[in-house]
């Protein structure tokens, strides 16, 4: 719900360039924003790792739940928990980058617009990994959910959880097309970038 709300401005500000201004002011503007999201940023970002990590508690759950010595139960299991270390570390590695990147304090020298430059730099870097992260999860719990998928109804433990399994692997992969194409189809992962 907090990145839902950071998304679409209701609880922060946006960011708005002012035409013809600047590029160092317009990114001093932009860090200035974004320190005022910065909490609420937090909140998400920490609740988002959470989430990826209860995956990997899920997927435990399910290899004993299969059988400890189902191969495909121990695949399956594996990926959804790959998956969830990837996606908690992209929200982590990111909090790190971000924190870093928006920090309010410039050097008073010179050397303050290139500090200032290097800075949105760094933002947008952690953004491409941050982004990278996000598709790699996609791609392994995709095949982690229909690995379980498969599984279910290869023991009849019930159409639900198959269907449920594979519902969740369709909607990664679609997700998974959608950001590689930078389309907002069905979910906005949470990445913005500095003005460019």
């Amino acid at each position: 719900m907090i990145f839902f709300l950071l998304a679409y401005d209701v609880t922060a500000p946006a960011f708005e360039s002012e035409p013809g201004r600047d590029f160092v002011d317009t990114l001093i503007a932009f860090f200035q924003n974004e320190q005022a999201r910065w909490p609420q940023e937090v909140v998400a970002s920490l609740l988002f790792a959470a989430g990826f990590l209860l995956l990997v508690a899920l997927a435990w759950l399910l290899r004993y739940g299969f059988g400890r010595d189902d191969v495909r139960a121990g695949l399956a299991s594996s990926a959804l928990a790959v998956g969830g270390f990837l996606g908690a570390a992209s929200q982590l590695i990111y909090l790190g980058a971000k924190q870093v990147a928006i920090d309010p304090h410039y050097c008073d020298c010179v050397y303050a617009p290139e500090q200032i430059i290097s800075q949105d730099r760094a933002l947008a870097l952690a953004d491409g990994t941050q982004r990278w992260l996000i598709m790699g999860f996609l791609l392994i719990a995709a095949i982690g959910l229909y690995l379980f998928g498969r599984l279910a109804l290869d023991r009849e433990v019930g159409g639900p959880w198959a269907t449920v399994s594979f519902v969740g692997a369709a909607v990664s992969i679609v997700d998974l097309i959608a950001a590689t194409f930078e389309l907002d189809l069905l979910f906005q992962i949470g990445w913005r970038s500095a003005p460019s």
